[in-house]
C-alpha cells in the first residue's frame, strides 16, 4: 500500500509483473529463447505496406530482398 503512494498504481503494478517475469524466467531459463521468436526484429525504411510485409513475411520465414 505505501509503495503505491509512492511509486503509483501504475508503476507497481509494472514492477508486479516484471517481477513475476522474472522469477518464471530463473525457474525456465529456457524461456528465453522464445523472445527472439516473439519480438519482431525486422527494420524497414518506407511506407505504405512494405513493414507490414516485410515482418509478416519474416514472421512466416521468407527471404527477404
Amino acid at each position: 500500500m505505501a509503495q503505491a503512494s509512492v511509486l503509483g498504481q501504475d508503476r507497481v503494478a509494472m514492477l508486479q509483473a516484471l517481477e513475476k517475469v522474472l522469477a518464471s524466467l530463473e525457474r525456465e531459463p529456457q524461456l528465453v529463447n522464445l523472445v527472439g521468436k516473439l519480438v519482431p526484429n525486422t527494420v524497414v525504411n518506407g511506407s505504405g505496406l512494405e513493414g507490414a510485409a516485410a515482418i509478416l513475411g519474416n514472421a512466416l520465414g521468407k527471404p527477404q530482398p
